[in-house]
């Protein structure tokens, strides 16, 4: 039975480039893994490309069309409208295999474990949201924190300290580079 695996990233700073996950293509085993990527299943949500619809929600927040807005965000979030009951949702959708059904709700928890790639600086609210809801459902969180270069600096700050709560607590692990991410999942899986 194939692994799932859901990867995140910031889009608001991604530059529509996302080169990091063709290294975990590259290195992992495809044969024993299922990927949810959220740039690729972006485009069968929302019937738009990844840079379309982020362009168009950072409009809908600028003008204030928060309908327009919300509906974009739950299609993306949720495949549908918001369900009013959000936590009984969440258990039914647990229980969902059908990957067409997902939203990136789905996507995260359905999945063995995710792996988060969070460079210094970056400013999101989807990656942490997501991996609090890895943290909660009890999913690993494999983080990336790339071209750091002042790790003392970075471990006082507070994305390392709420971070590193939610991937301590999830059984994960905290990684300086991707190499080194790789490594660890290919021994722990044995893929």
């Amino acid at each position: 039975m194939k692994l799932q695996v859901y990867i995140t990233q910031p889009f608001e700073q991604s530059n529509f480039k996302w080169k990091w996950t063709n290294r975990l293509y590259k290195k992992l085993d495809l044969t024993k893994i299922n990927f949810y990527d959220p740039q690729y299943e972006e485009q069968r949500k929302t019937g738009k490309s990844l840079i379309e619809d982020i362009n168009l929600t950072h409009n809908y927040f600028i003008n204030k069309d928060y309908n327009k807005l919300q509906k974009t965000m739950d299609t993306v979030w949720w495949a549908k409208k918001a369900p009013k009951n959000k936590i009984q949702y969440l258990y039914k959708l647990k229980q969902n295999i059908n990957k067409n059904k997902w939203g990136d709700i789905g996507g995260v928890i359905n999945s063995d474990f995710i792996i988060a790639y969070l460079p210094p600086n970056c400013k999101t609210v989807g990656a942490h949201y997501e991996m609090f809801l890895a943290y909660l459902f009890n999913i690993p969180i494999y983080l990336i924190m790339p071209g750091v270069k002042y790790k003392t600096r970075l471990m006082k700050s507070k994305l390392f300290n709420k971070s590193q709560f939610m991937v301590v607590n999830s059984a994960g692990g905290w990684f300086w580079t991707i190499k080194d991410c790789i490594n660890f999942i290919k021994k722990k899986y044995n893929i």
